[in-house]
């Protein structure tokens, strides 16, 4: 019994060991094939590509060219805007005045301060109404 332990103890430790040299193993063939491809690259490097490369002087122009063209585009983008908000301006002075217009419109003819006075008047005529009446029936 004890020699198949020991037998089953040693194919585990064959088998740790083998799990472990494949992992390095994957590791390395990993390094080396970055590698290779490292080394691709760096051979293309040699050869002359500046024939499709543009001049540095056209690419700053081109470069130039588009910051310019950006900043006429926002400046005609700003002013659109002003021209919008001046139009709001202008539509919202035509409704206020609108609005000014309809109160007007629509404001009493006779003030409340006259329309209360008309109202008191009408009550001491009708009270001096009623006190004639009751005077001229008790004098009958």
């Amino acid at each position: 019994m004890a020699k198949i332990k020991v037998i089953l103890f040693i194919l585990f430790l064959l088998s740790f060991l083998a799990g472990f040299l494949s992992s390095c193993l994957s590791e390395q063939t990993e390094r080396r094939s970055r590698n290779n491809t490292e080394e691709h690259y760096l051979s293309d490097e040699d050869e002359d590509y500046s024939e499709f490369l543009p001049d540095p002087e056209s690419q700053r122009r081109a470069i130039r060219e588009a910051q310019e063209r950006q900043i006429g585009e926002g400046q005609r983008a700003v002013e659109r805007n002003i021209q919008y908000l001046k139009e709001l301006e202008k539509n919202n002075e035509v409704i206020r005045q609108k609005k000014e217009e309809e109160m007007e419109r629509n404001k009493p003819i006779v003030s409340e301060d006259h329309i209360k006075q008309l109202q008191k008047e009408a009550k001491d005529r009708h009270f001096e109404h009623l006190k004639n009446l009751l005077t001229t029936e008790g004098s009958e």
